[in-house]
C-alpha cells in the first residue's frame, strides 16, 4: 500500500515537505540580496516596458523574486495560520509597492510620453490569463516541493509575469492615464488570484494542511519564521 503511494503523482514524502518549507523560508527572506534583485528586476522590466522591446522585459522576469513569497501566502492558506497569512500579503503588499515605486520613477526619468505596446498589452485583462496564472500556481508549486523538478520554476516565473502589470501601474502613474493605470491593477490581480488559488490547491493535494503529528507544526513555525525576516 505504501509503495503504491510512492508511486502516485501527487505523493510528497515528509522530506520533501521539510525542505520545500525551508527553502520557502530562504526563498522569501526580505534580505538586502533580496531586495537588490527586486530592484534589478523591476528596473529592467520597466525599462523593457518604455523600450518596448520583449527580450529585456523577459529577461527581467527571470530575475523576479515574487513567486515565492506569494507561494508563502498560499501555505498559510493550507495551514490555516492567520498569523502567515496576514504577515505575508502585508511584506507581498510592501514589495509591489516598491515594484510600482520604483517602475514610477523611472518612467519620470527617461520622461515617458504615451505608453508602449508592451504596457498597452498588459493592460487588457481576460479571464484566459487567470487560466494561465492558476495553472502556473499549480505546477509551479509542484515544482516547488518535488527537489528534481525546481530548476524548472523559472519557466513557470516568465509564464505567468507578475511583475511586468505592477510596472505598467507605475507607469500608468506617471502618465496619469487612468486607462493603464486599472487595466494593469486588474491583469495583475488576476495574476495573484490565479496563482494564488493553484499554489493552495496543489499545497492542499500535497497534504500540506494536515496536522498529524510535531513535525507538521514544525513546519507552520518555520514558514511562520519566514514572515519575520523582513
Amino acid at each position: 500500500m505504501e509503495q503504491e503511494k510512492e508511486k502516485s503523482l501527487i505523493y510528497v514524502s515528509l522530506f520533501e515537505k521539510k525542505e520545500a518549507v525551508e527553502k520557502l523560508i530562504e526563498e522569501s527572506a526580505t534580505t538586502k540580496e533580496f531586495y537588490l534583485l527586486l530592484l534589478s528586476s523591476a528596473s529592467i522590466i520597466t525599462l523593457g516596458l518604455i523600450l518596448d522591446n520583449s527580450s529585456i522585459v523577459i529577461g527581467g522576469m527571470l530575475l523576479t523574486p515574487l513567486f515565492s513569497p506569494l507561494l508563502t501566502i498560499g501555505l498559510g492558506i493550507v495551514l490555516s495560520s492567520s498569523n502567515i497569512i496576514i504577515r505575508s500579503f502585508i511584506n507581498f503588499l510592501k514589495l509591489t509597492a516598491g515594484i510600482i515605486i520604483i517602475s514610477l520613477i523611472i518612467s519620470f526619468i527617461v520622461n515617458v510620453k504615451e505608453p508602449t505596446i508592451e504596457v498597452l498589452l498588459r493592460t487588457i485583462p481576460r479571464f484566459e490569463y487567470f487560466l494561465v496564472a492558476l495553472i502556473a500556481g499549480f505546477i509551479g508549486t509542484y515544482f516547488w516541493v518535488k527537489p528534481h523538478l525546481q530548476n524548472l520554476i523559472s519557466g513557470v516565473i516568465v509564464a505567468v509575469a507578475l511583475v511586468p502589470p505592477v510596472a505598467c501601474l507605475g507607469i500608468g502613474l506617471g502618465l496619469f492615464n487612468k486607462d493603464v493605470i486599472s487595466g494593469s491593477l486588474m491583469f495583475f490581480i488576476l495574476n495573484f488570484t490565479g496563482i494564488l488559488f493553484g499554489s493552495v490547491l496543489m499545497f492542499s493535494l500535497f497534504g500540506f494542511g494536515r496536522k498529524n503529528g510535531q513535525f507538521e507544526k514544525a513546519m507552520e513555525q518555520k514558514a511562520d519564521e519566514a514572515c519575520k525576516k523582513e
